[in-house]
C-alpha cells in the first residue's frame, strides 16, 4: 500500500520493499540495493513505518477534535508559512535560472558576432556554443520544474481546509489502507537511523497532500 509513496531523502527515489528469508518486511534505499557505495540503507521495518504514519494521522484527527477552529487556524498558519518560506525559495531559485538562461543567450550572440568576424574559428565556434546550449537546456528544464512546484505549493497553501475535510473522513478508521495514503500523503521520507540499541533514532518526514509543512515522526 506504501507503493511511491516511500522515499529516500538522499537520493530521492523510491525505497524498495523486501521481505528477505521470510525476515521481519521492510524498506530499503533502492540504490543502496543495487550499490552500497551510492547511497545508505535508509531502513525501516513495515510494521514500525504503519505505525509512525497511523499515529500521526490519529494525532491529527484528535487535535481537530479537541481544539476544533483552533486547530484548524494553527493548520492555516502552518501551512502558510511552511508554503511561503518554499515558495520563497524557489522564486530565488528560479530568478538564478532565468538570470542565466539571458547570459548564455548574451554568450551566444557574441560568439556568433565573434565567429562572422573571423576572431573564432567555426569549428571553435560550434564546440562552444553546443556547451553553451546544453547547459541552457538544462537551466529550461530546471526552470519548469521550479515553477510546477510553486503552483503546487501556492495550491497547498490555499487548500489546507481541503487536508482537514479528507482527514475527516477517517476519523474512525483504525489500520491504514491505499486509498487513504494516496488520498492524505504526497510522500514519505525515511532518513538514515542513527545511534545503536536502545539509542537508535531515525526521522520519518510525512509530507501531506494539502499541507505545505512536513510532518516528522521518530521510529
Amino acid at each position: 500500500m506504501f507503493v511511491g509513496l516511500v522515499k529516500c531523502p538522499d537520493c530521492g527515489r523510491n525505497m524498495a520493499f523486501s521481505n528477505p528469508n521470510g525476515r521481519e518486511p521492510r524498506f530499503r534505499c533502492r540504490t543502496y540495493a543495487r550499490n552500497s557505495n551510492l547511497c545508505t540503507t535508509h531502513a525501516i521495518s513495515y510494521d514500525t513505518l504503519v505505525k509512525i504514519v497511523m499515529d500521526d494521522i490519529q494525532k491529527h484527527i484528535k487535535n481537530m477534535e479537541t481544539l476544533g477552529d483552533q486547530f484548524i487556524e494553527e493548520m492555516r498558519v502552518l501551512s502558510e508559512s511552511g508554503g511561503g518560506k518554499k515558495i520563497k525559495q524557489f522564486k530565488q531559485e528560479l530568478e538564478l535560472a532565468e538570470k542565466r538562461i539571458a547570459e548564455i543567450d548574451s554568450i551566444i550572440m557574441k560568439l556568433f558576432e565573434q565567429n562572422v568576424a573571423g576572431k573564432i574559428s567555426d569549428g571553435r565556434f560550434e564546440k562552444m556554443s553546443v556547451t553553451y546550449e546544453n547547459e541552457q537546456r538544462e537551466l529550461e528544464e530546471r526552470r519548469k520544474a521550479l515553477k510546477e512546484k510553486i503552483e503546487a505549493e501556492d495550491y497547498k497553501t490555499k487548500n489546507t481546509n481541503q487536508f482537514l475535510e479528507t482527514i475527516r473522513k477517517y476519523e474512525n478508521v483504525t489500520e491504514l489502507n491505499r486509498s487513504m495514503l494516496v488520498e492524505l500523503i504526497d510522500s514519505i521520507y525515511v532518513y538514515q537511523a542513527e545511534g545503536t540499541g536502545k539509542e537508535r533514532t531515525q526521522k520519518v518526514e510525512i509530507n501531506y497532500r494539502f499541507l505545505c509543512e512536513s510532518q516528522c515522526g521518530i521510529a
